[in-house]
C-alpha cells in the first residue's frame, strides 16, 4: 500500500512538474512573441521601407561607364564651427554623393593653381553623383567678387550654408584654437580673450549696415582682421556682413541655408530637406538618427549596413554605439553632452548684446528668423 501510494504521488509530482515547465515554456514563448513584435514594430518606426531604399541605396551605373573626376557641384562655404563638417559627414553617406576627403582651400589658397588642380583633388564619380566638396573659409573670403567667381568657375553649382548661434561660435571657435596651442582653457582667459580681441571687431564694423555698399570696404576689412586672426573668432559671427554678396548671386533654388542650432537638434530634418534641394531619392531619413549615448550628438544608423545589428541597438547592449556613423572625436568639444567646456553666463550676455544688430539685419536679408537671434 505505501509502495502504491509513494508511486502516486511521484507520478504526480512528476506531473506537476511536466505542467509548471509547460506553463514556464508557455510564458517563454508568449514573452518572446512579444519581445518580437515589439522589436519588428521599433524597426519599422525606426528605418521603415529598408528594402525599398536599399534597392536604391545600391543603385547599379552603367556598366560601361566609369567613374571620373570633374569639378564640385555642390560646395559647402561655411560657417566654421557651425557644424560644416557633421553636416559633409551626414550627406557623405548617401550614395549619390561622393565628397571630397579634405577641404580643398581652393579659393581662398590655390586658385592660381588653376581649375584643373581643383579638379584633381576630387573624388571619382558617377554621371549620376554629386561631387561635392565643403572649405568653411570661403564664406569670408576675398576677394569681394568672389561669390561671382565661383558661379562663372562652375556653372550651375550649389552651395550650402550653416548660420548657428554665433554667441556659441565665437566660444566653440575659441576652444579650438586654444587647443590647437595646447594652451589652458578657463572662463577667466575666455573672458581675457573677448577684452582683447572683440573691441577691434566692433571698431571696425561700428559704421557698416546693410544698406551700405555691397563691397563696402571689404579689402580694408580684410587686411585689419588678418593683423591677427583671432579676432575672426567674433568677426565670423558678423553673418549680414558677409552673406551679402552670396545673396546677391546665388538665388534660393542654388542656395540652402540652414540652422546650426537645428542640425544640433534635429539633423535628420536638415538631411532631408538637403536631399529635396538636391532633388535625390530621399534614402536619409529623420529617422535614421539616433543620439551618442556618451556624448548626446546624433550618429546615422548604418540601416544599409547587412551587419549592422538592430538587435544590439534595441537592447543597448554595451558598445552597440560602436557601429554607428559619426562625426570624427574632436569635433563638438563645446556642445556634446559630456563637455567640460561651458561659456560663462556674463560672457554669454555680453555677446549676445554685440551680436543683436547683426542678427536682425541677417533675418531681415533672408526673410526669416533663428531663434538663436531672438534671445
Amino acid at each position: 500500500m505505501r509502495k502504491a501510494t509513494k508511486a502516486a504521488c511521484a507520478v504526480a509530482s512528476f506531473i506537476f512538474v511536466v505542467f509548471v515547465f509547460a506553463q514556464y515554456q508557455q510564458k517563454l514563448y508568449f514573452i518572446e512573441e512579444r519581445e518580437t513584435a515589439q522589436f519588428k514594430k521599433w524597426i519599422n518606426s525606426t528605418v521603415g521601407d529598408i528594402e525599398r531604399r536599399r534597392l536604391h541605396w545600391f543603385k547599379r551605373h552603367d556598366e560601361r561607364e566609369d567613374p571620373y573626376r570633374r569639378l564640385p557641384n555642390l560646395v559647402g562655404i561655411g560657417v566654421r564651427k557651425c557644424g560644416t563638417g557633421a553636416l559633409e559627414n551626414f550627406i557623405g553617406q548617401h550614395p549619390w554623393i561622393q565628397t571630397a576627403i579634405r577641404e580643398a582651400h581652393f579659393y581662398d589658397r590655390n586658385r592660381k593653381e588653376g581649375l584643373d588642380f581643383y579638379r584633381n583633388r576630387m573624388p571619382l564619380a558617377f554621371k549620376h553623383q554629386w561631387v561635392a566638396e565643403k572649405t568653411p573659409a570661403y564664406f569670408r573670403s576675398r576677394p569681394a567678387e568672389l561669390p561671382d567667381i565661383i558661379d562663372r568657375d562652375l556653372p550651375g553649382v550649389k552651395l550650402w550654408v550653416i548660420l548657428c548661434n554665433p554667441v556659441q561660435r565665437a566660444f566653440s571657435d575659441y576652444v579650438m584654437r586654444q587647443k590647437r596651442k595646447k594652451n589652458k582653457i578657463s572662463e577667466a582667459k575666455f573672458e581675457q580673450y573677448v577684452d582683447a580681441f572683440m573691441p577691434p571687431v566692433q571698431r571696425l564694423f561700428r559704421n557698416w549696415s546693410s544698406d551700405s555698399e555691397l563691397l563696402w570696404n571689404y579689402e580694408t576689412v580684410f587686411a585689419e582682421l588678418e593683423k591677427d586672426v583671432r579676432s575672426y573668432t567674433f568677426a565670423h559671427g558678423l553673418y549680414a556682413y558677409y552673406i551679402k554678396r552670396w545673396l546677391k548671386v546665388f538665388a534660393p533654388e542654388r542656395f540652402f541655408i540652414t540652422d546650426g542650432e537645428e542640425l544640433l537638434n534635429d539633423p535628420g530634418m536638415v538631411v532631408e530637406r538637403l536631399q529635396d534641394f538636391l532633388r535625390i531619392p530621399k534614402l536619409l531619413r529623420a529617422t535614421d538618427f539616433v543620439r551618442h549615448p556618451q556624448t548626446g550628438l546624433f550618429c546615422i544608423r548604418p540601416w544599409w549596413q547587412s551587419d549592422y545589428d538592430f538587435r544590439a541597438e534595441y537592447e543597448r547592449r554595451a558598445s552597440w554605439q560602436d557601429n554607428l556613423v559619426c562625426s570624427i572625436a574632436k569635433k563638438g568639444l563645446t556642445r556634446a553632452s559630456n563637455s567640460s567646456y561651458t561659456l560663462p553666463k556674463n560672457l554669454q550676455v555680453r555677446l549676445q548684446k554685440f551680436y543683436a544688430p547683426y542678427n536682425q539685419k541677417l533675418f531681415e536679408m533672408l526673410g526669416r528668423e533663428f531663434a538663436w537671434g531672438l534671445d
